[in-house]
């Protein structure tokens, strides 16, 4: 059984670091340009790189510092190639052919931006964008319910493309038979923190949000947020009377900030040594994950990977820049992690 739980989670963990699941930042950004010619290209491919300065950060404010201005006096110089394309808007279902407009698809060298950003003190997302779980319960009249992919696509998509301008992966629940026996649109209306962190275990988000939206097919409407981590509420906040973009803007800010403060960073670009440890004891993605944090956490260690999964045990990849030696006695300080041989092994109960 054991094993085959790994296979569930290993699968998961696949899933997340799919580039069709958007987990990390691919250095891909689509704007709109008048024509394809070398005079048209160029500021299209600033405002390109702007762009994605702000989905590295998740800061707004980031293109008006002056590293962004010496980026972009560089831009082709991170512009690693780039395509045009003919079409409507992205995210548009039925084209008008009228507003077809020419796109210039512009790819960077991620890796150089952020170097550069974080050699002029300016904090980044780790690699893997932070991913925050949304639940929606929609009351219309006397009708409380989830929100649904269909009838809500719109709501849906201006979230997740909000989020996304800001290097944030916006997650949607299954709401499949486990997520409603968990959980009820009553629940997620009112906020209530225990059912709801209980039901986003098995998505192993970095954050949760709840929503209850008033009236949502209205031009404008009333929404009630509550951000939370997997252990306490972190913010409530009300927008009253507000359309559905404003309505977006205004709550995809309220959550990125807090985010940010507690998940964006400055790597250490120096870190050159390599370790590999084994883990046993894991049993799914959220102890994987809690794993991972208090790895990372350790000092002398820049990155955690997961490199192989085997029923409960876990082989890592750790980027260091402090001696082997003096990492591993930093881990078999945590009194969760017992050295087991050549191996550790997690502690569930302390």
């Amino acid at each position: 059984m054991m094993r085959r739980l790994g296979v569930v989670w290993l699968l998961a963990l696949v899933g997340l670091a799919n580039p069709v699941h958007a987990s990390t930042i691919s250095g891909q950004i689509e704007v709109k340009v008048a024509d394809e010619s070398s005079a048209a290209r160029a500021p299209a491919v600033t405002e390109a790189v702007d762009a994605l300065l702000i989905q590295l950060t998740g800061r707004d404010g980031v293109v008006d510092l002056p590293v962004a201005a010496g980026i972009r006096e560089q831009a082709s110089r991170y512009l690693q190639g780039y395509s045009y394309r003919h079409g409507s808007a992205p995210g548009v279902t039925e084209p008008d052919a009228s507003a077809e407009q020419t796109w210039l698809n512009a790819r960077f060298d991620v890796s150089a931006l952020r170097d550069r950003l974080v050699r002029r003190g300016v904090e980044v997302w780790p690699e893997r964008r932070p991913r925050v779980l949304l639940w929606m319960a929609i009351e219309r009249g006397a009708e409380r319910r989830f929100s649904d992919p269909q009838t809500d696509a719109q709501w849906h998509q201006t979230l997740q493309d909000e989020a996304a301008k800001r290097g944030v992966q916006l997650l949607l629940p299954l709401l499949d038979l486990e997520d409603r026996q968990a959980l009820q649109p009553a629940d997620v209306a009112a906020g209530f923190a225990q059912p709801i962190q209980a039901a986003s275990v098995r998505y192993a988000p970095d954050r949760i949000v709840s929503v209850r939206l008033n009236d949502g097919r209205g031009e404008r409407m009333t929404s009630r947020w509550t951000l939370m981590s997997d252990e306490a509420v972190q913010q409530r906040w009300r927008i009253t009377d507000a359309n559905l973009d404003a309505t977006v803007q205004q709550s995809v800010r309220q959550l990125v900030e807090p985010l940010r403060r507690d998940l964006a960073f400055l790597p250490d670009l120096f870190a050159s040594g390599r370790l590999q440890i084994a883990v046993t004891g894991i049993d799914g993605l959220s102890t994987h994950d809690r794993i991972r944090e208090r790895l990372a956490s350790v000092a002398g260690v820049e990155r955690v990977t997961t490199l192989a999964v085997d029923g409960d045990r876990v082989r890592f990849g750790l980027a260091i820049t402090t001696p082997a030696e003096a990492v591993r006695e930093a881990i078999e300080r945590d009194n969760r992690l017992l050295a087991d041989g050549e191996q550790y092994r997690w502690q569930s109960g302390r």
